[in-house]
């Protein structure tokens, strides 16, 4: 939402793994000391809530404004927490042109008109109920097949007792160990390829406006 010249610093993670919406401009990082960071005389900072909290005190000590983006397991939450940081953007002087851009989901179908959905994951772990990827694969028309509520561990024989209709691999693509799941040869007989749906897997990493591309993706299948 605000362009590279109003960002002081991304985190020192966005130069290894940068994500594709920042491949885009030149951003300016900074090296995670709480030196490193008040070097740059930020008006706000902004950090997740699982994210360096004994920084994120000593920050909060020297009276430097922090928002916590907060665990985010649904598209209300994720529009709340938009709504928010645009708030504070306003706050610093930014204009509220876009305030709406990407907030809100549209088009949304009626839930389970479409079948069942396993969203699978590194180490055949799946994503249930109370998630944001359920509330994602609710808003596209489909049902989450595992009704059970967080991340689940799951095993082959219970899919081949009630096998999904399709599913949307999450995982970066590979030869890693915890890929091997996915590739199991009664997996590829339970539901075939054709019924993997391709989504950008970047977008399931973290919660974002991004997110919501998601439903369109996933309703064009």
């Amino acid at each position: 939402y605000a362009p590279p010249h109003r960002v002081a610093g991304l985190s020192p993670l966005s130069e290894r793994d940068p994500p594709p919406w920042a491949q885009r401009a030149t951003w300016r990082s900074h090296d995670g000391t709480l030196e490193g960071i008040l070097s740059l005389r930020p008006d706000q900072i902004v950090v997740g809530v699982l994210n360096a909290p004994l920084l994120r005190r000593r920050l909060e000590a020297l009276k430097i404004p922090v928002l916590v983006i907060d665990w985010i397991d649904s598209l209300e939450r994720l529009s709340q927490q938009t709504e928010r940081f645009l708030e504070i953007l306003a706050e610093t002087g930014f204009p509220r042109s876009r305030s709406s851009t990407g907030s809100s989901p549209s088009g949304l179908e009626q839930a389970g008109t479409r079948g069942r959905l396993l969203i699978l994951g590194p180490n055949g772990y799946g994503t249930g109920l109370g998630t944001l990827e359920d509330s994602i694969i609710s808003a596209a028309g489909w049902r989450n097949l595992l009704q059970d509520t967080g991340h689940r561990m799951l095993e082959i024989e219970g899919l081949a007792q009630r096998p999904p209709d399709a599913i949307v691999w999450v995982a970066p693509k590979g030869n890693a160990l915890a890929n091997h799941f996915a590739g199991h040869r009664l997996l590829d007989r339970l539901v075939p390829r054709t019924r993997w749906l391709a989504t950008d897997d970047w977008r399931w990493q973290c919660p974002g406006p991004w997110s919501l591309e998601l439903i369109r993706q996933l309703q064009q299948q």
